[in-house]
């Protein structure tokens, strides 16, 4: 069988049912830098020498071997560095319905997976203000729930922000929201990440759970709202509700969005521009 040249994305080779390779693309070969004589009539341990890649592949093979096409998506170096691909064992069924070989299809999909990727992050961004949005916390405070780790939540309502909308319109209220969470964002690095939840209301999900730290921050993000340039005129403040999570295991996510909601309602009912903080 002649070599097969394909797009130079995808690689080909054709594996005999002793686990042997009789044949090989141009494309493989480019990708691996080797020559014919460096893999046609070699077995699969020769070529791959970690066991658990030899494992997989035998593994598929032996689907194929039966009559099923087999496919799997990964990331693992081919050529030079690691990459995404799309892996297919397609069997080459016999007159008398017997497998004797299988051609093996590696295609490099790192192109579309990054725009898949791009595509995903998008939607998990706020449009206005370039952070992230509800449906990204839902996923990530299900997720860190199921890790069942330490952290805390923090959520912030900005004071006056209905008022900034009807006295000097959406625009200067769109300004402002961009420039809170700029401030916001800052002040929560590194360990935290902040969250558009809905209107003017913020949420943050910090690694940090030294109380003092997170106070400090609370601390900063109420003082340098006062005195942002944006925000001399406008007059908008923050209120914050503040929970450490000790034990995400014990109480839903749910519940804790409803006690750092009841938190934040505190601080609004404590003169506004303060904050609030619990143990949960």
């Amino acid at each position: 069988m002649e070599p097969i040249t394909l797009d130079q994305r995808e690689y080909i080779t054709v594996v005999d049912k002793h686990y042997t390779y009789i044949s090989v693309s141009k494309s493989y070969l480019e990708a691996k830098q080797i020559q014919p004589k460096d893999i046609i009539n070699k077995k699969i341990s020769d070529i791959w020498k970690d066991v658990v890649v030899q494992n997989q592949i035998l593994g598929n093979i032996n689907q194929a071997l039966s009559g099923k096409e087999v496919s799997f998506r990964g990331k693992f170096t081919f050529g030079k560095e690691k990459m995404w691909y799309r892996v297919k064992y397609i069997p080459l069924i016999e007159n008398d319905g017997s497998v004797e070989k299988i051609v093996i299809s590696t295609l490099n999909i790192s192109t579309e997976i990054k725009s898949i990727n791009n595509i995903i992050n998008t939607l998990r961004k706020d449009k206005l203000t370039k952070i992230h949005n509800r449906r990204s916390f839902d996923e990530d405070i299900k997720k860190i729930n199921r890790k069942q780790k330490m952290y805390t939540l923090m959520l912030l309502d900005l004071d006056k922000f209905k008022q900034t909308n009807d006295k000097f319109g959406h625009q200067a209220g769109d300004l402002a929201l961009q420039e809170c969470s700029k401030i916001f964002r800052q002040l929560l690095k590194p360990d935290g990440r902040l969250y558009r939840i809905g209107g003017d209301e913020f949420c943050a999900i910090s690694k940090s759970t030294n109380k003092k730290s997170i106070e400090k921050i609370a601390k900063t993000i109420i003082q340098k709202l006062k005195v942002a340039d944006f925000n001399k005129i406008l007059g908008i403040g923050v209120s914050i509700g503040i929970i450490f999570v000790k034990n995400p295991s014990k109480i839903s996510w749910k519940e804790q969005m409803k006690i750092v909601d009841e938190n934040m309602y505190a601080s609004k009912s404590n003169g506004k521009n303060t904050y609030t903080f619990s143990e949960i």
